[in-house]
């Protein structure tokens, strides 16, 4: 399994946030400065935070002073949050994307697995948080 250029900076984008959340929960912040902190392009940045956006993960403010911020604490953003809105990342095999169950289910015998592998993925990146991730880099004794 791979991860996308696209996954891996959308939790760049949300690490620097998260980061400056920790600062001022109510501050914003400019793409170009986020793009600068991680050397991200800031086109790529521009697509990416429009899906964050969307989908909840963060707040937008417009002006001249606008930006960027967390919609909520990292704390309540999981892993999962945010490379199921980048990557469809329990998609990764076609049978989940059916409507009705799967007609190959009985001929190819290995359906269980990939719901079990689904399972277990979606179960361990929504027990990684934001939180965690900012603690992953910084010195110190791990949780």
């Amino acid at each position: 399994m791979k991860i996308s250029t696209r996954g891996r900076y959308a939790v760049k984008v949300m690490h620097e946030l998260a980061r400056d959340y920790q600062k001022n929960s109510k501050r914003v912040m400019d793409l170009r400065q986020i793009a600068k902190n991680q050397k991200l392009s800031l086109k790529y940045i521009e697509h990416i935070i429009s899906k964050l956006r969307r989908s909840g993960l963060v707040e937008s403010a417009r002006g001249v002073t606008g930006g960027y911020r967390l919609s909520r604490p990292p704390e309540k953003i999981t892993s999962f949050d945010i490379l199921e809105t980048t990557e469809n990342i329990t998609d990764f095999c076609p049978c989940f994307k059916q409507t009705t169950e799967c007609p190959f289910e009985k001929a190819c015998g290995v359906c269980a697995f990939w719901k079990d592998l689904r399972a277990m993925l979606t179960k361990h990146l929504k027990g990684i948080t934001l939180a965690d991730i900012l603690c992953m880099g910084s010195p110190g004794p791990r949780k």
